[in-house]
């Protein structure tokens, strides 16, 4: 209960940010910080990228297809999917 209440205050309190004063958690960062992730190749983050990518040429399961087989270049297909997943289906009342 404590933590929903503190979470709930957070969120009250950054509500009443201007909008002018609100800041992106980079301009926090150390300079090291913001290189690394301004650099892809130094990003570690970016291996797990690199990983994705080869997992979605690679064909697996029963049908032995790949995700690029029916969804081609993800950077083009699959843009702004994150952003509304996981759906709801409101029919089976599942996501």
């Amino acid at each position: 209960a404590v933590v929903a209440v503190v979470a709930i205050c957070g969120i009250v309190s950054a509500a009443g940010i201007e909008v002018g004063d609100k800041r992106s958690g980079f301009d926090f960062m150390t300079p090291q910080t913001q290189a690394l992730q301004a650099d892809d190749m130094s990003n570690p983050g970016m291996l797990w990228v690199l990983q994705g990518e080869q997992l979605w040429q690679q064909a697996q399961g029963r049908a032995d297809v790949a995700c690029s087989g029916c969804h081609d270049d993800a950077r083009q297909t699959m843009r702004g999917v994150a952003a509304r997943y996981p759906a709801f289906d409101a029919a089976t009342g599942r996501p």
